[in-house]
């Protein structure tokens, strides 16, 4: 094998899990974004998934709890799915630095 592929293997392996770490904490924080598409989106069909949650609370004529609800659990669904197919490479970023010697 090439010396410069080895090379590339080497810190390829060693950054992965500290890159997937990244990469999932900012898939969530971007799907968990609130105020700035409640404020500047006109169009309901372009909302996020939380502006669309808080679309589905109560209104005068109706209390619509389970609406509410069932909207909540069905938007972190994807991030429980992200959190399990990519565990392994969480605990190795946090056990990456963890580990002395």
């Amino acid at each position: 094998m090439h010396p410069l592929a080895t090379a590339y293997e080497d810190s390829t392996s060693s950054c992965r899990p500290g890159i997937i770490s990244v990469v999932i904490l900012v898939a969530v924080q971007s799907w968990s974004q609130f105020v700035i598409p409640f404020i500047l989106i006109d169009d309901a069909a372009l909302y996020p998934v939380s502006v669309g949650v808080v679309n589905l609370q109560s209104t005068q004529a109706q209390i619509t709890t389970h609406y509410l609800a069932a909207g909540s659990i069905m938007s972190i669904i994807p991030v429980i799915i992200l959190f399990l197919l990519l565990q392994r490479y969480i605990v190795g970023a946090l056990t990456t630095g963890a580990v002395k010697g």
